[in-house]
């Protein structure tokens, strides 16, 4: 199979194992949205078989699908800069994902073009109950799309839409979709502009809604007409238990205003009204109010930097702690003090002065755990000391997750200097935080200190060749890091050039990661000469998605003939001809292995389709192959593995798919598993001559522990092949072979094998076609086995293959075993043990 062009849909569908119908959009609205930025030319209301056009994917489009595999439902796609012109791509994702219920798209460049196509294409996803579109370029006409989405499904839970642009006529169109919706349970319109008319329709619409729990409405333009409006409808509510009003213009009528509306609702726990323009009028009146709220019933109410005007001892004798207030918008605020065992590790200059936030965030970060990701999005530079603070001290943490956070230059600094000083950190992620070359001289002071950090990623930042010469300045320095990853950031050659100064000094670094850096062939000799240099030390480079060419190649492969120590050299996705790698084969080295895809694999356009195919079927074909090769995989598409010249014959005779399974299983080596030993081809519908080429490489590999070949389409053919590769490989302890064709003539290959196997462990068939004459002959196998310790036969949605006579065999056997072997059993045709024995 390739993903070269097919000729037919019928073809592309056949060759991935499917058929090309799945593909086809589930209403005509949504096949013209799709197909209109989908094709070249303006293209015809599609039929009702689809439309035609083709869909370009680029290396962008491919590395935002990747995070599909991490998590099958969630499509997580913030902060990737996002445009209009992408949303096809995205549109496919969700079509050939249809377990993902996540969708996140916010700060993004996405505008009403792009929004209409994904509300379209959300109708009819069912699964979708959650949607984060915050800070896009979304307008009035982007809520009235979202509007129409919501009008059709109900069933939204979760909506994030803040800091767009809807405006008041924005929101009323949200508002009125909402009066149909019986489930949300969180809505944040905030940043909207939606003023005291947007509030007042939006309170109408969740007038008594019987599930929203959190609304948020800050920096809104709301003043006290809107709240007073708002405080009476919420004396009814009974399911409201969080309203953020911060950053508007409500004064002290909107104060009492919701003071008044707590003698009613007794619901709500938290308020917050920071920085409005409440006095002490407003002050007291939510003091009064208070008064016969118990303190259950309340969590807090949030009056910071509004202007109470009172001093901090009348704040404290007239208000309490029930709320938070700032004295005189100033530094002298009344918090919760931070926790008694906290105190003497933070600075007092520093735990004087904390806000909530602040409180919060170092209380979770001294929390025990190995990873801490804080919620936090944007760290000024008083909130970046105060963690800063709290990392000097931290002595439970190993992992450090700033994904997607901001920080200012002096913030960074802090952060640098922290981590420094820190002894348990291992891991610092700093992936997507916007660091660009100023900001890369804290990451260089970073790698310059710490004594504990073996892993640094900083995937997708804005890091130049200036910033790259701070870091490459540093990595002579390096005490401890092992991994350093700078994919994603705009390099080029003389960021590349600048990186290899410091590796030919490098002593610590034994892995690097330069993908997606936009460096050319000048940037990859200057790599290469940096490791004919510095021979000993680095082990694995990876420079997939670059501008390499065969002149760099060269430059790098004659570099791997004379390192020590390289072993492993990714090309992936350059655009280099073949030519240069078959010269390579001729001359191979040892172990040595190199990765690669040709990049004509994904830039490759694929001719217009015939008007009667489904709806991109060819590139549907193409996208669904490569996401179950990156869930199972990981990015390793391709490869080839130098091996003596008594294994060339059958290597050289095998197909490219064949090729890449044999490797796979002969190495024992799975990147994507991320288990030693353990090799997924899980749903790749490699059949029966896929399950041959697993049983050749099986019998010469003595290193995979685990094999997972669930719903292959292997049947008795293959399941022989595989039987004979158990006969003489031991060192196979766990494989899965569930959901498959495998029949009797198959189970009863693999209970020939058993009889003689003495290295499997657990053997999982379920959901196959066994029926009694394989499972008697199973059985009959362990009771000659000795290793088998958890077997399963069971059938979920038939079980009536095996019937009584094979269930009764399998169950003696389990007896027989004195416990060693565990049958998974079904519920059906099953025979009482007490029954057993007596026969």
């Amino acid at each position: 199979m390739s993903l070269s062009v097919f000729e037919t849909a019928e073809q592309a569908a056949a060759a991935a194992g499917m058929h090309s119908q799945v593909f086809s959009a589930p209403s005509a609205a949504a096949a013209a949205a799709i197909n209109q930025a989908m094709s070249q030319e303006p293209i015809e209301r599609p039929s009702a078989h689809g439309s035609t056009g083709g869909l370009k994917m680029n290396k962008r489009h491919l590395k935002w699908l990747e995070g599909v595999k991490y998590d099958e439902t969630q499509l997580y796609l913030s902060g990737r800069h996002i445009v209009d012109e992408d949303m096809p791509v995205i549109i496919q994702a969700l079509w050939l994902n249809p377990e993902i219920t996540i969708v996140h798209l916010g700060d993004n460049n996405l505008g009403t073009a792009g929004v209409v196509q994904l509300m379209e294409v959300l109708k009819d996803l069912e699964a979708v109950t959650k949607l984060s579109l915050n800070d896009n370029a979304l307008d009035v006409d982007s809520a009235r799309a979202i509007a129409d989405m919501l009008k059709v499904r109900t069933s939204y839970v979760r909506l994030f839409l803040p800091r767009n642009d809807f405006g008041v006529a924005g929101v009323q169109a949200i508002a009125e979709a909402l009066k149909l919706n019986k489930t949300l349970t969180f809505l944040d319109l905030g940043c909207n502009a939606i003023g005291d008319d947007g509030t007042i329709s939006l309170v109408h619409a969740l007038r008594g809604h019987p599930t929203l729990k959190s609304l948020i409405l800050l920096q809104n333009e709301i003043s006290d007409a809107g709240v007073i409006v708002l405080a009476d409808l919420l004396k009814q509510n009974k399911s409201l238990t969080s309203l953020i009003l911060s950053e508007n213009e409500i004064g002290d009528a909107g104060a009492i205003a919701l003071a008044d509306m707590f003698k009613h609702n007794k619901s709500l726990t938290n308020l917050k009204l920071g920085k409005n323009k409440i006095t002490e009028v407003g002050a007291r009146a939510f003091s009064k109010a208070l008064e016969n709220v118990p303190s259950n019933e309340l969590k807090y109410i949030e009056l910071s930097y509004n202007i109470i005007g009172i001093s901090e001892q009348e704040a404290k004798t007239k208000f309490g702690h029930r709320f938070f207030i700032d004295v005189q918008r100033d530094p002298a605020t009344i918090y919760p003090p931070l926790r008694p065992e906290l105190s003497p590790l933070i600075p007092e200059d520093v735990r004087q002065n904390l806000t909530p936030v602040q409180r919060k965030l170092l209380e979770s970060l001294m929390e025990a755990g190995d990873t801490f990701a804080p919620r936090l999005r944007v760290f000024d530079d008083a909130t970046a000391r105060v963690f800063a603070e709290g990392l000097k001290v931290n002595t439970t943490r190993t992992k450090l997750d700033l994904m997607g956070t901001r920080f200012t230059a002096t913030g960074l600094a802090s952060l640098a200097e922290a981590i420094g000083v820190n002894k348990t950190l291992t891991e610092l992620d700093m992936t997507n935080m916007n660091i660009d070359d100023t900001l890369a001289l804290s990451v260089a002071t970073i790698l310059q200190t710490t004594t504990s950090l073996t892993e640094i990623r900083l995937i997708d930042n804005q890091i130049g060749h200036v910033g790259a010469q701070a870091i490459g300045q540093a990595l002579p320095h390096l005490k401890v890091p092992h991994l350093l990853n700078l994919s994603g950031n705009p390099l080029g050659d003389l960021g590349a050039a600048a990186i290899a100064e410091g590796l030919k000094e490098n002593t610590a670094l034994w892995r690097i990661e330069l993908n997606d850096a936009e460096i050319g062939d000048s940037g990859a000799i200057a790599l290469a000469e940096a490791l004919k240099i510095n021979l000993k030390t680095l082990s694995i480079m990876s420079l997939d998605q670059n501008h390499i060419t065969e002149e760099g190649v060269s430059g790098l492969l004659d570099a791997l003939r004379v390192h020590q120590k390289l072993w492993c050299l990714n090309l992936e996705e350059n655009p280099f001809s073949e030519e240069v790698l078959k010269a390579f084969i001729a001359r191979p080295i040892g172990d040595k292995r190199l990765w690669f895809v040709p990049d004509r694999y994904y830039t490759q356009t694929h001719v217009a389709p015939s008007a009667d195919e489904p709806l991109g079927s060819v590139f549907a074909v193409a996208l669904t192959r490569f996401r179950r090769t990156a869930r199972s995989l990981g990015n390793y598409v391709f490869s080839f593995v130098w091996r003596s010249d008594d294994q060339r014959a059958f290597y050289e005779a095998l197909t490219p798919e064949q090729r890449f399974i044999y490797d796979l299983i002969k190495n024992g080596d799975n990147p994507g598993t991320g288990q030693p030993g353990y090799v997924s081809l899980s749903q790749m519908r490699i059949g029966n001559e896929g399950a041959l080429t697993v049983a050749a490489a099986l019998k010469v590999n003595m290193n995979v522990t685990k094999l997972d070949l669930y719903q292959n389409g292997i049947e008795a053919e293959g399941a022989k092949a595989l039987a004979e590769a158990l006969k003489v490989n031991n060192t196979l302890g766990e494989l899965w072979l569930s959901d498959n064709n495998i029949d009797d003539e198959g189970a009863i290959a693999i209970a020939e094998a058993l009889r003689v196997n003495t290295g499997l462990v657990k053997l999982f068939m379920g959901d196959n076609r066994v029926e009694d004459a394989g499972a008697i002959a199973i059985a009959a196998a362990i009771r000659c086995n000795k290793s088998l310790r958890v077997l399963i036969l069971s059938n979920i949605c038939d079980p009536s293959w095996i019937r009584v006579q094979g269930w009764t065999a399998l169950q003696q056997a389990e007896l027989a075993s004195g416990g060693r072997l565990r049958l998974a059993k079904s519920n059906w045709d099953l025979i009482p043990a007490d029954e057993l024995r007596k026969m």
